[in-house]
């Protein structure tokens, strides 16, 4: 947790309107497209941000 915030991101809605294998995030800790089913527990490294994606969708949500 960074110093002197006290927050985290959680995210509950599912891309592309139902969870599957295809589902994926990134994130600023790598340039990797993870499993939907893999969790990131920790700080990430500035700057911040998240995106969900499915692969049969082209829109992404894309969280800074």
């Amino acid at each position: 947790m960074s110093q002197g915030y006290h927050y985290w991101v959680q995210y509950e809605g599912v891309p592309g309107g139902e969870m599957d294998d295809d589902d994926f995030w990134y994130a600023s800790i790598d340039d990797k497209a993870h499993s939907i089913k893999e969790s990131n527990i920790g700080d990430l490294p500035a700057l911040e941000w998240f995106a969900f994606g499915d692969k049969k969708n082209a829109d992404m949500i894309y969280l800074t």
